[in-house]
């Protein structure tokens, strides 16, 4: 499983959403699609500022929902029947499908993740949610829901639909997968010590991050997988993910966290304090492995030496261990 590129600069929105919010998505002409319409419940369900607190999107709610599951055909099969549905991690699921007209459907789910504040302030809804629809030309379209309002996450759902229609589709798509997290969708079967369904925030003692932030610092989430802290200039952050173990590198050296355990530290060459901290902490094999990152970076901090950002994340990841093995 690959490792996304990921910058020491927290993101809040997540990048498919900086390319298609550029461009509106015009209301569809469901008769022309190859699927039912579904009810969609008026704007007044989902006033633009209105609390968000249905269980069933709740963040550990969503860290339970297997995204496959919620792909599967007696969810989705009214889009179009084919292959199953691959899994990306803890978090993602793509199908591929065939209309009834013989046209190709890619559905790609991405469950808990950042999404702009913006979400739902024209007043659309999808099952009762805040929604935002946009499309990048005849490409692909993205229709998410807004699940929490503080930190801003949601559901998203892109669609490549070549000749149908893709707003269509992923509208369509989205109510049946809230529906059925709604109804009681399937969850992940994970062991007892697996990191797949911990909350990342509950990791770490305030204790810990205001010694390393020195200041009271502000917690948000940049998706149901990771947690972040900031200050007046440093930034923390925890993340899980189910991807490749981490390996030695030209710019890696391995360190001893605790124990048995060692991890792969990185602290890049330039002009401001920053270091990341990896490691495996579970999983069958080293190609789905859980793993811990562990990322510091103080933007207004030049003199490194003076910082000392990986003795910050050493310290972070020994506190996040003491919390794993007691969780």
């Amino acid at each position: 499983m690959s490792d996304p590129a990921r910058t020491t600069r927290f993101r809040l929105v997540v990048p498919a959403a900086a390319l298609l919010l550029a461009a509106g998505c015009g209301g569809p002409d469901l008769a022309k699609s190859n699927y039912q319409r579904t009810t969609v419940p008026p704007p007044s369900q989902a006033a633009p500022d209105a609390p968000i607190s249905d269980p069933a999107v709740a963040s550990a709610a969503l860290r339970e929902a297997k995204p496959c599951g919620l792909l599967a055909p007696d969810v989705i099969g009214e889009l179009g029947s084919g292959g199953a549905p691959e899994a990306d991690g803890w978090d993602k699921c793509v199908v591929s499908l065939t209309d009834a007209g013989g046209k190709q459907l890619r559905f790609t789910l991405k469950v808990g993740e950042s999404v702009a504040s913006t979400v739902g302030k024209d007043g659309k809804v999808v099952a009762g949610l805040p929604a935002e629809e946009a499309k990048n030309s005849d490409t692909v379209c993205m229709v998410q829901v807004l699940t929490s309002r503080d930190p801003a996450q949601g559901i998203t759902a892109l669609v490549s639909y070549p000749g149908g229609d893709m707003c269509g589709a992923a509208r369509n798509g989205l109510e049946k997968v809230i529906a059925k997290l709604r109804g009681g969708p399937e969850k992940w079967d994970l062991p007892k010590e697996s990191i797949g369904t911990v909350d990342p925030c509950a990791t770490l003692d305030g204790a810990v991050v205001k010694n390393v932030l020195g200041m009271e610092p502000k917690r948000g989430s940049s998706g149901v997988h990771e947690c972040f802290w900031s200050g007046r200039g440093p930034t923390l952050s925890v993340l899980f993910r189910q991807t490749d173990a981490p390996t030695a590198g030209s710019k890696k050296q391995e360190v001893v966290i605790e124990g048995d355990v060692k991890g792969f530290q990185e602290a890049p060459q330039r002009e401001q304090s920053e270091c990341s901290l990896s490691w495996k902490q579970g999983g069958a094999d080293d190609q789905s492995a859980e793993v811990v990152t562990i990322r510091y970076n103080n933007l207004t901090e030049k003199d490194v030496a003076k910082d000392d950002p990986c003795g910050k994340v050493m310290m972070v990841a020994k506190g996040v261990l003491a919390k794993l093995a007691t969780s």
